[in-house]
C-alpha cells in the first residue's frame, strides 16, 4: 500500500472519528434537554407519577458539555510529544467563519487559524493548529520531526533526504 493510500485512509478515519464525537455530543445534549422538558412538565401534572426525568436530563446535558470540552475544548492540553518521520500533507488557514483558505494565496491575518495536516507511520493523518512562524516554515511534502501537544503543533524540524539520481544516471 502506498503512503498516499495510508494517508487518505488515516484522514478518512480521523474525519469519521470527529464526526462521531460531534454527533455523540449533540445527541447527549438534545436527549438531555428533552428529558428536562418532560421532567419539568411531569412535575406539574398530578396524574403522572413523579419521574426522575429532570435529573436524568440534567446529567445528560452536563455529560454532553464535559465530553465536548474533553474532545474539542482541551485539545491543546497534554504532554509535548515528538513525532518522528512525519510528512506535511497540507497547510491551510481557517477563517473565523470556518471557511478553508489555501496556503498560497495570502498569509493569515488575526482572525484566521493556521492549520497543518501531518502524516506519520505511528499516528496516521492528523490536523494541528500552529503559530504563524511554524506555519510559514512548513512546506507541503516536507519530511521531518514534529513536536505536538494535544492538537497544537509547537515546532517542526525538517530532515534533509537525499533524492535518487535522475533516470539514466548512476
Amino acid at each position: 500500500m502506498l503512503a498516499a493510500d495510508l494517508a487518505y485512509n488515516g484522514i478518512a478515519m480521523t474525519q469519521r472519528t470527529e464526526e462521531f464525537w460531534q454527533k455523540a455530543i449533540a445527541a447527549l445534549t438534545i436527549v438531555g434537554m428533552v428529558c428536562i422538558a418532560v421532567g419539568g412538565v411531569a412535575t406539574f401534572l398530578p396524574l403522572v407519577p413523579m419521574l426522575p426525568m429532570f435529573e436524568i436530563g440534567l446529567l445528560l446535558v452536563i455529560g454532553g458539555v464535559v465530553v465536548g470540552f474533553l474532545v474539542h475544548g482541551w485539545g491543546k492540553l497534554g504532554r509535548e510529544t515528538v513525532v518522528r518521520n512525519c510528512r506535511i500533507m497540507a497547510r491551510y488557514c481557517v477563517n473565523e467563519v470556518g471557511d478553508q483558505m489555501p496556503a498560497g494565496l495570502h498569509a493569515p491575518d488575526e482572525g484566521t487559524r493556521a492549520m497543518i495536516r501531518l502524516w506519520s507511520p505511528e499516528r496516521g493523518a492528523s490536523e494541528y493548529e500552529c503559530a504563524l512562524p511554524v506555519w510559514e516554515q512548513c512546506g507541503e511534502g516536507m519530511l521531518g520531526d514534529a513536536i505536538v501537544q494535544g492538537k497544537w503543533l509547537s515546532a517542526f524540524q525538517p530532515v534533509a533526504v537525499a533524492s535518487p539520481p535522475p533516470a539514466g544516471r548512476t
